[in-house]
Order: structure tokens, then C-alpha cells, then sequence
């Protein structure tokens, strides 16, 4: 019984993170649409499909990243792509490939021996999102800083606009 009440707060927290992680992401494409709206490979469409297709989850969403990942770079050096994004999405995937290993095999066990092998291994898991949502934490800022300083520049070299507070 416990376990099941954990389940459900754990995935009631999830589900909010990934509402507020797809928010988030749509709005930083709508500042790379405005900044280059060619590069984003797919359509804001996949914002959502990205985390729900099966297979398509282990790349698109990596892939939605890169994209705005480039776009938030000068013009002259835009490359999809970043080792942090890299150890990010990896992070995310072996968290969650761990975690569904280990909820199964306590699903399974009827003894305490096995179960208690199970459990450390929940734990293990749960020490594997911790790394992946602080990877999350650093892809979100390190991104929404980029994607704000190239849309500030691209306001500031438009005619009639205010001069910038450094020059």
C-alpha cells in the first residue's frame, strides 16, 4: 500500500515537471522562431509528441533541444549540439531505464530478501534523478540566458530601437 501512495506523489510530481518542462521549452521556441526560425527541424508540434512516441522519446526531444540550443548562438558559429545537452539527455534516459528496472523487480518479489534488493536499487534510481534534474536545472539556464542575450541583440540592431544601456 505504501509503495503505491509513493508511486502516485512520485508520479504526480513528474507530471508536473514535465507540464512545466514542456512550457518551458515552448517558449524558448518561440524566441528561436524569432531568432532563426529556419533552423528548428520540427514543429511545435513535437513539443508534445517528442516525450510520448515510443522510440522517437529516446531522440526527439534531445533533438528539439539542439535545435534551440543552436539558435540561441551568434550566426557566424550556430552548431547543434553541446556536450552538456549530450550528458544531460543521457543522464535522463539511464534514470529512467534504472528506475523502471528497479519499480519492476519490486512489483515482482513476495520475499523481504529480494525486496530490500529491489528497494536500494529504487534508491539508486532516485540518486540518478537527483543528477538528472540538476542537469536539467543547468541545461534550463545556461539556455534561457543564450536564447535572452541573442534576442536582446537582435532587438538592439533593429532600427528605432532604444539605444542598450552599455554602448
Amino acid at each position: 500500500m505504501w509503495l503505491g501512495n509513493l508511486l502516485g506523489w512520485r508520479e504526480a510530481a513528474f507530471v508536473i515537471s514535465m507540464l512545466l518542462l514542456i512550457a518551458w521549452l515552448d517558449d524558448m521556441r518561440g524566441r528561436a522562431d524569432g531568432v532563426w526560425p529556419q533552423g528548428q527541424r520540427r514543429s511545435r508540434a513535437w513539443l508534445i509528441f517528442a516525450w510520448v512516441l515510443p522510440v522517437g522519446n529516446l531522440f526527439l526531444p534531445k533533438m528539439f533541444v539542439n535545435d534551440l540550443w543552436a539558435a540561441g548562438q551568434p550566426a557566424q558559429r550556430r552548431k547543434r549540439g553541446h556536450p552538456l545537452l549530450t550528458v544531460w539527455w543521457l543522464a535522463v534516459i539511464v534514470a529512467f531505464g534504472w528506475s523502471g528496472a528497479a519499480l519492476g523487480r519490486v512489483r515482482e518479489t513476495a520475499y523481504a530478501g529480494p525486496a530490500a534488493a529491489a528497494m536500494r536499487q529504487v534508491m539508486q534510481s532516485s540518486g540518478l534523478f537527483i543528477v538528472a534534474a540538476v542537469l536539467t536545472i543547468a541545461v534550463v539556464w545556461k539556455l534561457s540566458g543564450m536564447l535572452e542575450r541573442t534576442v536582446a541583440s537582435r532587438i538592439g540592431d533593429l532600427p528605432g530601437a532604444p539605444p542598450s544601456a552599455t554602448g
